[in-house]
């Protein structure tokens, strides 16, 4: 008795497993709501490791669910930032007087990236076109 009802324990967590990996064919998944509720872009090195997650095709639209951006991340993390989508949803470039107080972001590759996520760019921002005429 007690090899069945192991047997269908093992089934059911194979089964629950199968039903929340992520699928490998699946290339829409953009963004991880895990279960305790960040929100993981694929810059994260957390998005390859959460297997149940709810997802999203942007981080505004994880946000918008609820979600919530990683808390401040390692030193590591930001070496090679470029762009980061902050707590509250702004694109700060290296032009931006808050990138270095941003803390709490989601690495992004370039602004435009950042911008198709659903993040918006801060209020007074100049872009590289605007500078060079400075």
């Amino acid at each position: 008795m007690n090899l069945s009802i192991l047997l269908f324990t093992s089934t059911l967590l194979a089964a629950t497993a199968t039903a929340t990996a992520p699928d490998a064919a699946n290339t829409e998944v953009q963004v991880k709501k895990s279960r305790s509720g960040y929100c993981h872009y694929t810059s994260s090195e957390y998005f390859a490791k959460t297997y149940r997650f709810e997802a999203f095709p942007t981080l505004d639209a994880c946000i918008s669910s609820g979600g919530k951006i990683p808390p401040g991340p390692n030193e590591d993390y930001g070496k090679d930032t470029k762009v980061k989508f902050s707590s509250s949803k702004i694109c700060h470039d290296e032009n931006s007087e808050w990138f270095q107080q941003t803390k709490n972001y989601v690495k992004m590759n370039s602004i435009e990236e950042c911008l198709a996520q659903g993040g918006r760019l801060p209020l007074g921002h100049k872009g590289n076109q605007e500078q060079q005429k400075d």
